[in-house]
């Protein structure tokens, strides 16, 4: 179903093509109240019918119990679902069933078409483990006519039915924990583990051949074996399956009504040979819960008759086989949350007590027309499917359209503010190193250059991946609050809760966008572009020293030479006396030149970085207008280290594309949780 189809769909079907029954359940999506409740799809009246079908020599194709029924019927089909393979009549008997339930809804009053119906076809959770039978069982309903179909493990229904229909009183938004899915058909029995608040299924995923339909047959055997003309009735059967059939659906009635109203005494008559021969059942409590507690192995006998529908027969009970079903879900999953029991074979009466034994502390769900459930919850699915994918298209086309020009546009930001972090860090270093020089920490100017080299190398080594983290992390969470702002439009038209999308991308500031990608799993590739900046400014700050620490050493030379020079006579008596290098220096000079300027005061600036100055010297540099001149530097640094990241756009190229990704990905992951809250 392409994008340009969905757009044009009105109304989602739900098919449950079961092993015993059939039903057909859908929405209209073009209703003006968005969660409409599904309605009964009716072909002659019938919603629900039996899964099979027979072609007729005068009628055509017959389906339900019209196919069992009618006279002249010479072959016909029933309880034929099973795991799609490669046997062809298989294939053409589902085909030709599902072909014609496809022209009666087209034909409906419904106006369903081609165009404006998707279709959305269950099967067992186990099937839809495999994506070859998936493919397969799709296949066949392609070549039925369906145009827009999918097939969908029931258990996906189930869940929706019972949290659109109020049998689970919670809404999707809110499931946490695990449900336990329990499908009872005519086949099968299947066991489905879902984690509901990713979601998913969990691992544990499993079938069994305990149908409903092996009850019937217990009651076909003893009904047959207590007929006064078995023998008559054995043959007529070997040579007619429609006739057996149509006495099999008799059984199944009976029980159906007997399980409905345990205390009633249902009877059901099919006429074999017109006035003379009848297959008649007849239930009552006594003989029900003597059935029940028959093995299945007693059917051995009637393998004859019923051939490859009877599944491999152990010496257990329907309920013993049902009760170690339930411990092998409780060993291999645990204990659910949830219990959420559907299908015809849900209204047995010994399901819920042995469900609640063995799960005493689970919610038990069932439902009140469990043989519409999975058709509803397939139609209810179908309408979040479709709406989900405009949905991910939207925000698909958002990441695309918003996210990397908004993050392109603030990588220069990021530059600044990188830039800002490390000239506040540098000139807080040469001011603290200088305080150090007036304290006489460090004996020499030079000294005190030495030590702001080394303090800095020791930053970058040990603080500068971190001060960039925190900076692109205060940077990522100031872009991802634009971003949430923008994307409320999408959070609105498909009614999620303003901020489900937006969290996973105002949230990712704190969510460690690592520049060694501890927090976000970037592909290496990408993930160059947030590694590679931890190297690439380091190089800058050592530039920095060079270009612009340098000069402020300059200045501070200098004021010392200005200093020296307003009190000479006194200087000079204190390095004569404390630095008798110093001095001879100086008598070198020549006091009058020192004042005077030229090359001997040149020579003494040269010289100053070297001498060990007494402290009353060191004081005549004024704090405040060393300070002054280093943050007077402070902006240069930022405007060169803005400048170099600037020229390198291979880096901002891989920053842009990292970050860009780290928000794709964010979102991405929150769009499956936030997909159930559409309405």
């Amino acid at each position: 179903m392409s994008g340009a189809e969905t757009g044009l769909v009105n109304y989602v079907v739900g098919f449950d093509l079961g092993h015993g029954e059939t039903a057909l359940m859908a929405v209209n999506l073009k209703s003006e109240q968005t969660k409409d409740r599904a309605f009964k799809v009716e072909i002659d009246g019938k919603a629900n019918f039996i899964t099979a079908f027979a072609d007729h020599p005068r009628h055509g194709i017959l389906i339900g119990r019209d196919a069992l029924t009618t006279d002249g019927v010479a072959k016909s089909w029933i309880g034929f679902k099973q795991r799609p393979g490669k046997d062809p009549q298989y294939r053409q008997v589902v085909g030709t069933f599902a072909q014609h339930i496809y022209k009666r809804l087209i034909a409906s009053r419904y106006g369903f078409s081609d165009d404006n119906t998707c279709f959305y076809v269950g099967c067992p959770t186990d099937w839809a483990r495999d994506a070859n039978v998936l493919s397969d069982y799709q296949t066949i309903f392609n070549g039925a006519g369906f145009r827009q179909v999918k097939v969908v493990a029931e258990s996906r229904g189930a869940l929706m039915n019972g949290v659109e229909s109020g049998d689970i009183l919670a809404t999707l938004g809110e499931l946490r924990g695990r449900a336990l899915i329990i499908d009872l058909g005519s086949s099968t029995a299947d066991f489905t583990v879902i984690d509901l608040e990713h979601r998913r299924a969990e691992p544990l995923d499993f079938g069994h051949d305990l149908g409903a339909a092996l009850i019937d047959k217990l009651i076909f055997r003893e009904t047959l074996i207590e007929h006064k003309r078995r023998d008559e009735l054995t043959e007529i059967f070997v040579q007619s399956p429609t006739m057996r059939n149509r006495c099999e659906l008799a059984c199944r009635d009976a029980k159906e009504a007997w399980f409905n109203h345990p205390k009633s005494t249902p009877s059901n008559a099919v006429l074999i040979i017109l006035d003379d021969l009848y297959f008649t059942v007849r239930l009552d409590e006594s003989k029900m819960q003597r059935l029940l507690q028959q093995p299945f192995s007693l059917l051995e006998d009637m393998r004859s008759l019923f051939g490859a529908s009877l599944p491999h027969l152990s010496q257990t009970t329907w309920p013993e086989a049902f009760e170690t079903l339930l411990d092998q879900a409780k060993k291999s999953g645990g204990e659910p949350d949830i219990i959420l029991i559907t299908g015809g074979a849900s209204r047995m009466n010994f399901v819920k007590p042995l469900c609640t034994k063995k799960f005493p502390n689970a919610k038990y769900s069932g439902s009140a027309e469990p043989e519409y459930a999975i058709a509803a919850g397939l139609a209810y699915w179908g309408r979040v499917d479709i709406r989900t994918r405009d949905f991910v298209r939207a925000v698909t086309d958002f990441a695309e359209r918003k996210i990397r020009p908004e993050v392109a546009a603030s990588v220069g930001t990021l530059y600044g503010v990188l830039a800002a972090s490390i000239a506040d860090q540098v000139t807080s270093i040469v001011k603290t190193e200088f305080e150090g020089w007036k304290s006489k920490r460090y004996a020499t100017v030079n000294e005190m250059k030495s030590g702001i080299d080394r303090k800095i190398k020791q930053w970058i080594d040990t603080n500068l991946e971190t001060q960039v983290q925190a900076d692109v992390d205060t940077h990522v969470a100031q872009i991802g609050a634009k971003l949430a702002d923008q994307i409320k439009a999408i959070e609105h038209e498909y009614g999620i809760p303003v901020g489900s999308l937006g969290f996973s991308l105002s949230g990712l500031g704190n969510m460690n966008v690592d520049v060694r990608f501890g927090g976000i799993d970037f592909t290496d590739g990408v993930a160059d572009g947030l590694s590679n900046i931890i190297g690439v400014i380091a190089g800058l700050v050592t530039g920095v020293v060079a270009w612009v620490v340098t000069p402020i050493i300059l200045g501070i030379v200098l004021k010392i030479v200005a200093a020296i020079s307003l009190t000479l006579a006194s200087a000079l008596f204190t390095i004569l006396v404390s630095n008798p290098a110093g001095w001879v220096v100086l008598a070198g000079i020549g006091i009058a030149a020192v004042a005077a300027g030229g090359e001997a005061k040149r020579k003494v600036q040269e010289n100053v970085p070297d001498w060990d100055l007494p402290g009353w010297v060191r004081n005549l540099v004024k704090t405040g207008s060393i300070h002054q001149q280093i943050d007077d530097n402070q902006s240069e640094i930022r405007r060169q280290v803005t400048a170099a990241l600037g020229t390198k756009k291979d880096l901002s190229d891989k920053i842009t594309t990292a970050l860009t990704q780290a928000f794709k990905e964010s979102l991405r992951a929150n769009v499956d949780s936030a997909r159930l809250l559409i309405t």
